[in-house]
């Protein structure tokens, strides 16, 4: 009897951790179809959030290194590469900020969204994506082809974005949007 509850017990206990091997979506599956600017737009975000929230531990007299060096430590890349990465993120958050003026104020002129010329706001969105990805190529330059690939593999590893409508196998599609 000990022994079949024990045999019982260890079926559920392998049952029960290959579940969540069913149910959930590889990062590279769940970024497959989301474009390098996106993925990388959302991370340069991230390391500058992350390098704000330490700047704001710093001032409440808080430890900050853990917070700052992050990225570094989980992607494998070494400081000065992280220094790097800063840098290039804080360059392409200012021309991002810039462009997004830009575009804010040819809609505002224009008497709002709906008046603004299309293709004027095609122009803006392409020189976002133009410029993320030159900064995209600065980093890969910046950190040659041999280092370039494990800071890579880290942000699609870590990559939490989603194309509208994609769902998980097996999933149900999602409902319509309504406007």
């Amino acid at each position: 009897m000990a022994t079949r509850l024990s045999h019982l017990l260890i079926l559920a206990l392998l049952a029960g951790l290959a579940i969540p091997g069913f149910c959930q979506v590889s990062p590279t599956e769940r970024c497959a179809d989301v474009p390098d600017y996106t993925i990388y737009q959302v991370f340069f975000r991230r390391v500058l959030w992350l390098d704000g929230l330490a700047d704001q531990l710093k001032s409440q007299g808080k430890a900050d290194s853990f917070t700052r060096s992050l990225i570094q430590r989980e992607s494998g890349i070494t400081e000065k590469e992280a220094a790097t990465l800063r840098t290039i993120a804080a360059e392409w958050i200012a021309k991002d900020a810039t462009l997004v003026s830009a575009g804010q104020a040819a809609v505002a002129s224009a008497g709002g969204p709906a008046s603004a010329p299309l293709q004027l706001l095609k122009d803006i969105r392409n020189q976002r994506i133009e410029a993320l990805n030159d900064d995209f190529d600065r980093l890969r330059a910046a950190l040659g082809y041999g280092r370039f690939p494990v800071l890579d593999h880290y942000v699609r590893r870590t990559c939490t974005i989603s194309t509208p409508g994609s769902a998980p196998p097996g999933a149900p599609p999602p409902p319509p949007r309504r406007l």
